[in-house]
């Protein structure tokens, strides 16, 4: 599979330019935050730089540029406009339910359940639906359970989504304009060619057959576990605001799988790509000062988005740098500790999800004969 430049360049203008609007509209650090100049960003005791304060405020709509122009880019051209306007649809009203999520812990907890075992049950409906379901779980995880949504009133969130939808709009008409003029795609390099490079041969797999949405079966106990487990820990994340819940979390909802085999084998990538991204940020803290760090993270998650249809475990590894970053250990003076806590953070994780996948599909009556084609995200392993 090529990697994709054309999409993560065409991804990184976009989300440079929702970032400039949503600074100028007056998404940016408040006085306090300027005259402290550190450790404000996403909470005093996280540790993280007044430069992450600054990414920290455009990246809500950043994001959903991203979105925006990564899906309407990954499919045949003559789909575009409506992958990209059935993105930021989806996108609004994921933020809309990310913010109703945040009002309360005691509504985070079933919301989210509902969302994330909806999501794994949705292909049931259709390959469309599973889609749109996946899309939809993946916004509002990364915008109410992980919190980037936090701190924001209704307006103000769906704002950062409208600017975020505006500026991958903006860029996607640009680069439409530019094929049309030059007559064939820039994006995918095919003179007259309305279908990007395909998935590989075992990726393609025939839609799964329309049945029950409620139907029991291994499919829907594994619904039940990921909807119990990530709702109520996606409950208590929110009363407590851990750090080491939250990474927990977050390990549950990537390696937490529809058989143990696949749980495994996601496991195995999460340690690696944590271990990968503690080791990275570790050795660059002790000669890089934190802004420099925020910017070898932005680059470390390009190089993953370009790897998105080579290699998972590439683009996951670029996610965690990221998340590394973003959740502190920037000095590194303490990096050891937190590092090592991490990965400490990371095999509780998996434990967990590996148990939930076993009493789930083993234990509670054995594999079945139904298919677990659906995933619950295209992103759940992204971190």
């Amino acid at each position: 599979m090529p990697l994709l430049w054309r999409q993560a360049i065409l991804g990184y203008v976009a989300m440079a330019l929702a970032a400039y609007l949503s600074w100028q509209v007056g998404f940016r650090p408040s006085a306090a935050e300027r005259a402290a100049d550190a450790h404000l960003a996403l909470g005093s005791a996280l540790n993280i730089e007044y430069e992450l304060t600054v990414v920290a405020r455009v990246l809500p709509a950043a994001l959903v540029a991203l979105f925006v122009v990564l899906l309407a880019t990954l499919v045949p051209r003559k789909q575009g406009p409506l992958v990209a306007c059935g993105t930021g649809v989806l996108s609004l009203a994921a933020l809309v339910v990310a913010w109703v999520a945040l009002r309360s812990p005691w509504l985070m907890g079933p919301i989210t359940a509902v969302v994330m075992g909806g999501a794994v049950l949705a292909p049931r409906r259709g390959r469309v639906l599973g889609v749109v379901a996946a899309l939809f779980s993946m916004v509002y995880f990364i915008y109410a359970v992980i919190g980037l949504g936090r701190g924001y009133t209704d307006p103000e969130l769906l704002l950062q989504g409208l600017i975020g939808v505006a500026a991958g709009l903006v860029v996607l008409v640009l680069l439409w304009t530019i094929d049309a003029v030059v007559g064939h795609t820039l994006v995918y390099g095919h003179a007259h060619d309305d279908d990007p490079p395909g998935p590989p041969d075992d990726a393609v797999k025939p839609a799964p057959a329309k049945g029950p949405f409620f139907a029991g079966g291994p499919l829907m106990r594994y619904a039940i576990a990921r909807g119990v487990l990530l709702g109520v820990g996606a409950g208590i994340y929110a009363a407590e605001r851990g750090l080491n819940f939250f990474w927990v979390l977050l390990t549950v909802w990537v390696v937490l799988q529809a058989t143990p085999d696949k749980t495994i084998a996601k496991a195995f990538q999460r340690v690696v790509a944590v271990m990968f991204a503690c080791v990275i940020v570790a050795g660059l803290a002790l000669f890089v000062t934190p802004d420099i760090m925020v910017l070898i993270a932005l680059a470390a998650f390009f190089t993953g988005v370009l790897y998105l249809r080579r290699s998972w475990p590439v683009y996951t590894g670029g996610w965690s740098i990221l998340m590394v970053v973003a959740h502190g250990g920037l000095a590194h003076d303490h990096f050891g500790a937190f590092a090592g806590l991490r990965l400490l953070d990371t095999l509780i994780g998996i434990a967990i999800g590996m148990a939930a996948a076993y009493l789930a599909v083993v234990v509670l009556g054995g594999g079945g004969d139904e298919d677990h084609r659906a995933e619950p995200s295209p992103a759940s392993g992204s971190a």
